[in-house]
């Protein structure tokens, strides 16, 4: 039996952020709805040392930044496969918007952000 996919900050880290810009909630599974907070940038993987942790995702699978425009992007990593809302994400970072769907392998998260348009 495949075990479920779960999401969940760093094992044993203290999250403590002066700054939330942004949050991935996880879709379904034993942590569905859980929320996971984001500075201005965090690594998703199933590696321990990832900012959070996604059991079904490659070890370091997709880093989330927020640019100094305020816009963000999502760069895969070490030739991982990351589907938003359904495309492939192909090349060295994309746009992400609020309420996109990211795909990490068999692992669905919901992307959420502060309004783009506040600065």
């Amino acid at each position: 039996m495949k075990p479920e996919t779960q999401v969940g900050p760093r094992s044993g880290a203290t999250a403590i952020m002066n700054e939330v810009y942004g949050w991935v909630v996880q879709q379904s599974g034993r942590y569905a709805g859980e929320v996971y907070p984001l500075g201005r940038k965090a690594v998703l993987g199933s590696d321990a040392t990832c900012d959070v942790v996604v059991v079904d995702a490659d070890p370091r699978h997709v880093e989330l930044v927020l640019g100094p425009d305020y816009a963000w992007s999502v760069c895969p990593l070490e030739k991982a496969v990351v589907k938003l809302d359904r495309e492939r994400v192909t090349g060295a970072s994309w746009p992400i918007r609020d309420g996109a769907c990211l795909e990490l392998n068999s692992a669905q998260v919901i992307f959420k952000c502060i309004n783009q348009d506040w600065h």
